[in-house]
């Protein structure tokens, strides 16, 4: 209002007469005539003088809405830009205040200042376009005047030094590659002739491993040869009782496991299962001992616990086990006497039981055997456990190691496992003597599947 021009002001009086209002003040009188217009003239947004860059390069001056002025680019050098700015007011220019803003930088102003000179700097290459608004003391604002300019980018941002840097990049890639291609060529080179040399060398040592392994595959099956002439003929055992099977699968070419057979006279005879400590070459070697032990036990008794008796302080003594020693190998047994008369058996093991299926009732009964060993960590004069039995006809006898039940295989890569065993064994008591045998075979066989076998497999079956 027209009021607003009193300032600083403290009114002492105030009084009118008609259209004339007297005010008094500390700092004189004043006299409103309400009856006056108000002059019509506008308000004039100008902006005096504005500058850019660092040196104050003036681009034009007296600017005003109605202004037009060629496209101003600027170099990145001159990226700060000041402005002073004005208003054609007559009432009090010292009451001008001014709403601006930067387009590109800032938002738009909602706020009048007094600040007629604003400046920024350090402006990004782009486009921008000021804004400036002016209103006087009563409140009358004038038109808004826009200045737009582009900011140019530094020569090493422009589209050129990109092309170059592009291009810069592509030719360090080439020759990175080119580089690397020839050392690369000349590291194959170079590994080409070592690979040709150790080639050579391989082949070489190939030939040599083969021919050894062939004298050591050679030398295993002359001792598999040996092995088989110590163990009993299978057919000709069946001829002296034809109820007898034998399945024997060793893991390697000769065995740790064997079987081991005696006839007494006619109407009796010694069989036996049995595990020596390894399989292989070392298991090999233990059998063919304590095969020939128990013959020498043979000739002078043919009761079971004395076979063990006498075989158990011979191989300790052949093994050299009288004395604290390094040397703990030894043997598992089952040894029978059976009387095919009177259905008498006679039976003495060393960790290794005996297993009797009743033909009746199917029932599968387990003879315990010696908590001990042959030889190993058994003392010397280890008296061994003797059972008498007294069987029926067609009862079932199955003497066996632990390589069976201790096989690996199946849906699940378990092992067969004893129970699973007495199972099939009760399952296929029924079946012939020699169609009992396949089952045994294709049984373990079959379970085994894609799995390495894992030990000498022995089992002796016998129908009385």
């Amino acid at each position: 209002t027209q009021l607003s021009r009193i300032k600083e002001s403290d009114t002492k009086s105030f009084c009118y007469s008609g259209s004339l209002v007297y005010i008094g003040t500390n700092n004189g009188l004043y006299c409103y005539d309400l009856s006056l217009q108000p002059p019509r003239f506008g308000l004039n947004t100008f902006v005096n003088s504005f500058f850019f860059g660092k040196d104050s390069m003036e681009i034009n001056y007296n600017v005003h809405p109605r202004s037009t002025f060629p496209e101003i680019k600027l170099g990145y050098e001159n990226n700060s830009v000041y402005f002073n700015l004005g208003a054609s007011d007559y009432i009090d220019k010292n009451e001008l205040s001014f709403s601006y803003y930067l387009e590109g930088k800032s938002k738009p102003a909602d706020k009048f200042t007094k600040d007629k000179n604003p400046y920024y700097d350090n402006l990004f290459e782009g486009d921008y376009a000021f804004h400036v608004i002016s209103k006087n003391i009563l409140g009358l604002e004038g038109q808004e005047i826009k200045i737009p300019f582009t900011i140019l980018p530094p020569w090493y941002r422009t589209i050129w030094a990109y092309c170059f840097y592009i291009l810069l990049f592509l030719t360090m890639v080439y020759f990175i590659i080119k580089l690397n291609s020839k050392r690369l060529v000349e590291q194959n080179l170079r590994l080409e002739k070592i690979i040709t040399d150790r080639t050579k060398e391989i082949n070489k040592q190939k030939l040599e491993i083969e021919y050894k392994n062939q004298e050591i595959t050679d030398s295993i099956n002359y001792a598999k040869g040996i092995q088989d002439s110590i163990l009993p003929v299978i057919h000709e055992i069946k001829k002296i009782w034809n109820g007898i099977f034998i399945f024997f699968q060793p893991k390697d070419i000769v065995s740790g496991d064997f079987y081991w057979f005696k006839q007494i006279n006619k109407d009796e005879f010694l069989i036996a299962a049995a595990d020596c400590t390894g399989h292989g070459v070392p298991g090999g070697f233990m059998s063919m001992i304590c095969s020939g032990k128990l013959h020498d036990a043979a000739r002078e008794t043919t009761k079971p616990d004395e076979i063990l008796f006498l075989a158990n302080n011979s191989i300790k003594e052949s093994l050299g086990q009288q004395n604290e020693g390094k040397n703990k190998d030894g043997m598992e047994i089952c040894l029978v006497k059976a009387n095919l008369k009177t259905r008498e058996v006679l039976f003495s093991g060393a960790n290794r039981h005996l297993w009797i299926i009743d033909a009746k009732t199917k029932n599968l009964t387990e003879i315990k055997p010696t908590k001990a060993s042959i030889a190993s960590f058994t003392e010397f004069n280890f008296k061994y456990e003797l059972n008498t039995l007294q069987l029926n006809k067609d009862d079932t006898l199955f003497l066996s190691t632990d390589g069976y039940p201790d096989q690996f295989g199946g849906p699940h890569g378990k092992k067969y496992m004893s129970k699973n065993f007495k199972n099939f064994l009760i399952s296929n008591s029924h079946l012939e003597i020699s169609e009992l045998e396949k089952e045994v075979r294709s049984n373990i066989n079959n379970w085994m599947q894609n799995h390495e076998q894992v030990d000498d497999l022995l089992v002796i079956g016998i129908r009385l």
